[in-house]
C-alpha cells in the first residue's frame, strides 16, 4: 500500500481519496477504519441530562416499553434512536443484534453459554444475561465461528 499526504489550506474539511485497482479486503478494512473514526457519539439521557456515551463502555442496547436504552457500568441511559438505526451505526465486529429487542457489545461478553436446551445465553461482564433469539442464532454462531 502506498500513502500520499498533501496539505491544502483551501480545504474547509478533511478529504480522503482511496485509489485501488479493485475493491478487496484491504480496501474494505481501510474504509471501515476511516468510517469508524468519524462516527458520531451515542447520546444518552438520564435525569434530564444529556450524556455523551463512549461506545466501548456500552454493554448492550435494549428496548423496553417502546424506548431504547444503553446499559453501561454507570447506569442505563435512554437513547433517542431505534435499535435498527443503532445497528446500522455500530461496527459489526464489535456489536451484534441478538434479538428484536437487544444489541450486545461483543467485547463486553464474559462468555456464551450454549448448553441451555439449544439456546445461546450471553453472560455479560456486569453479570446480566441476554438470550439469542432463534432468528439470530445462525448469525451469532457464524460471528463466533462455531
Amino acid at each position: 500500500m502506498k500513502i500520499d499526504f498533501k496539505l491544502d489550506n483551501s480545504l474547509k474539511e478533511t478529504h480522503v481519496t482511496i485509489m485501488a485497482s479493485e475493491l478487496n479486503d484491504e480496501v474494505n478494512e481501510l474504509i471501515r477504519k476511516l468510517t469508524e473514526s468519524v462516527e458520531k457519539p451515542i447520546v444518552g439521557l438520564i435525569d434530564e441530562k444529556v450524556i455523551m456515551l463512549k461506545k466501548e463502555e456500552i454493554i448492550k442496547f435494549y428496548g423496553r416499553d417502546q424506548k431504547v436504552f444503553a446499559s453501561t457500568p454507570t447506569g442505563d441511559y435512554q437513547i433517542k434512536k431505534r435499535l435498527y438505526e443503532l445497528e446500522e451505526q455500530l461496527a459489526v465486529d464489535k456489536f451484534i443484534r441478538i434479538s428484536n429487542s437487544e444489541i450486545i457489545n461483543l467485547r463486553k461478553v464474559k462468555y456464551f453459554d450454549m448448553n441451555m436446551f439449544g439456546t445461546i445465553c450471553a453472560v455479560m461482564v456486569d453479570g446480566s444475561r441476554s438470550f439469542v433469539s432463534r432468528r439470530n442464532m445462525k448469525k451469532v454462531k457464524d460471528t463466533l465461528g462455531v
